[in-house]
């Protein structure tokens, strides 16, 4: 079996919340993009995101911290 390494996080809105006077989002990791041996990139979903309502869904991808890998 070919070693993947997790390059991103990949993570959905779920929510706005105030801090300190600013407008912060709640967050859920749904799933990873995973790079294999030969540099090619796979999304890995572990939940499937809710369109907004305009019909869109918006995946943000964050580089995961070192305690994150899968």
């Amino acid at each position: 079996m070919s070693k993947s390494t997790v390059k991103f996080n990949a993570v959905v809105a779920t929510g706005t919340y105030q801090k300190d006077g600013e407008t912060k989002y709640s967050t859920l990791k749904i799933g990873v993009v995973l790079e294999n041996e030969k540099g090619h990139l796979d999304l890995k979903l572990d939940a499937l995101p809710i369109a907004n309502a305009k019909g869109e869904v918006w995946i943000k991808l964050f580089t995961p911290k070192v305690n994150d890998q899968e």
